[in-house]
């Protein structure tokens, strides 16, 4: 069984933004573009929030769309049946449970839902998760888990939530969908300089660096309470300066974008008073691919010590690693999937305070009293990641040029064979096509919709008990008072004509009110001549079109 057909979320912001390093659009807009040059599906859906969206993609991917011979078309928001002819859809994050109740209209099965994860400690996450236990999925349904540690931190918001209803309700909810590791990946070509040295010369040429000199880089965003603070690798670059003796030439590059003007000013002033024997160069203008890749080539060594619990993978150790740098990273969640201690470069150990010693920032959080930005940054506040054996580390590679050679290779080839999207692609292709069997096999046991689901149930259900009467299949409907002028007076009229796309036709209402008019009918008997005639339009938009002609006294109960 082959993938023949699937439909992605786009919304154009998801999508990487060039001159802002955001790993979470950067990953969004690779996977789009190995979906179409590596994907086998030969129909891509599209579901955009509205047209202009699907025609911003067209103009962005122009390329992309032309070399990958699919046929590629929207669907537009709330066309529920159309994701029920695609098959699968993937949502590129863990937002799933309304999607879920969308598609119990037709039938827990009517299509297969795979999410992702990404960040994972905003509040409105763990809200989600909690969502998606009482929402209708099964195990045709996947949360991917970016990597294992990712997988664990989902687990346990989980079993926090099942631990809660054993504790209120005593029932334990199962968790019935799947959760697979699966991780993101890059397109190398996109990220590596075609000539290494002519782009390694320029940025150095640019920087006043020399040939010889030693640079150890950290890309990403320049947010030190939601990525890497900066201090401890202040700390550790000084003691390696100090080591290598006032003759060595040593620089510390830290290239990304800074969210408040403010935060530039704060590092620059850091690094003079914990680095001061390194010449730190700090950069927040990348305008250019050309010129990424460059930074990449100029550096000889990637550094970064993320501490943060808003980080949970991490795309650029990938791309350092494709440009055979080796890496010094943190032992610190997807980092620990990805770099290979010893071998692609070096883990860092980190420390975090036990369970107990956060309640106040939750609640702080929770609250209100703090915002998200705070809560992260108090929370690396009590990360520790090992200086000192971050400083030994980054000796060692200054010290052994060969070495670095021999892990920047390893990296590189670590890239290619296991996180390059040509590479990922037939894996995420995997789980999907068996999230469309398991569905298959379930859809006897499930083939029916939801009556009345708990999330938005129809209507005329929920509020069945604010009017006087709920019309009936058995009712009798007679002739109102009102003219067919005031009729095609109301369709004029956009306050009497509001809603129109949802009722019958101008035509069709003509034909109900003109057979009213030789006689009473039941309701029943109207429904049946009307979809008789036109089988695609169901009972409920011709009883609820009855409604209508009711309200404006075109019809009356008999």
């Amino acid at each position: 069984m082959t993938l023949e057909k699937m439909t992605l979320y786009y919304a154009p912001d998801d999508f990487r933004s060039q001159k802002e390093v955001f790993g979470r659009t950067s990953a969004n807009h690779t996977f789009l573009q190995a979906l179409l040059r590596f994907g086998s599906c030969s129909h891509l859906s599209l579901y955009v929030e509205e047209y202009d969206a699907f025609q911003r993609f067209q103009k962005k991917y122009v390329n992309s769309i032309e070399s990958s011979r699919k046929t590629v078309a929207p669907i537009v928001r709330g066309d529920i049946p159309a994701l029920h002819r695609a098959g699968l859809y993937m949502h590129l994050d863990p937002q799933l449970s309304k999607f879920s109740w969308s598609r119990s209209y037709i039938s827990p099965t009517a299509f297969s839902l795979c999410g992702i994860t990404h960040t994972l400690s905003p509040v409105g996450v763990a809200e989600e998760l909690g969502r998606l236990l009482m929402a209708p999925l099964g195990d045709w349904d996947a949360l991917i888990c970016t990597s294992q540690a990712a997988k664990k931190v989902v687990e346990n918001i989980l079993l926090q939530w099942i631990d809660y209803w054993q504790y209120r309700y005593q029932q334990r909810l199962p968790i019935s969908w799947q959760l697979p590791v699966l991780p993101l990946g890059i397109n190398p070509d996109e990220v590596v300089a075609s000539d290494l040295q002519k782009a390694r010369d320029q940025f150095r040429n640019q920087y006043g660096i020399g040939a010889n000199d030693f640079v150890v880089l950290f890309l990403g965003r320049l947010f030190f309470y939601e990525k890497a603070h900066p201090l401890p690798m202040y700390l550790a670059m000084e003691q390696l300066a100090q080591r290598a003796g006032k003759s060595a030439k040593i620089h510390f590059v830290q290239a990304g974008w800074f969210e408040k003007k403010e935060d530039q000013f704060a590092y620059r002033q850091a690094a003079k008073t914990f680095c001061p024997s390194v010449n730190s160069i700090l950069i927040s203008n990348i305008n250019s691919d050309d010129f990424k890749k460059s930074l990449w080539a100029g550096a000889d060594v990637f550094l970064s010590l993320a501490d943060n619990i808003q980080e949970t993978f991490g795309i650029t150790p990938l791309e350092a690693m494709a440009n055979r740098l080796p890496v010094v990273v943190s032992d610190w969640d997807g980092y620990k999937d990805t770099v290979r201690e010893g071998v692609d470069g070096f883990l860092i150990p980190s420390v975090v305070p036990p369970s107990g010693c956060g309640i106040d920032l939750s609640l702080g959080y929770l609250t209100g009293a703090i915002n998200y930005q705070t809560y992260s940054g108090l929370n690396a506040q009590m990360t520790a990641v090992d200086i000192g054996r971050c400083a030994n580390r980054l000796w060692e590679l200054y010290n052994f040029p060969e070495l670095r050679k021999k892990m920047g290779l390893a990296a590189e080839q670590r890239v290619y064979e296991h996180f390059s999207w040509q590479k990922l692609m037939p894996r995420y292709e995997m789980l999907w096509t068996e999230l469309s069997q398991r569905r298959f096999k379930a859809q006897a046991q499930f083939k029916k919709p939801l009556i009345n689901p708990p999330i938005f149930a129809d209507p005329g259900h929920t509020f069945s008990e604010y009017g006087t009467v709920v019309l009936s299949p058995q009712h009798s409907i007679r002739r109102g008072e009102a003219s067919m002028e005031l009729f095609m007076n109301l369709q004029l009229c956009p306050l009497g004509n509001f809603g129109g796309q949802q009722r019958l036709n101008v035509q069709v209402l003509q034909k109900i009110i003109c057979l009213v008019e030789e006689r009473n009918y039941l309701v029943d008997e109207l429904v049946q001549l009307v979809v008789q005639n036109n089988p695609a339009i169901s009972s409920g938009v011709v009883v609820r079109s009855l409604v209508y002609l009711m309200k404006y006294d075109l019809l009356r109960l008999g």
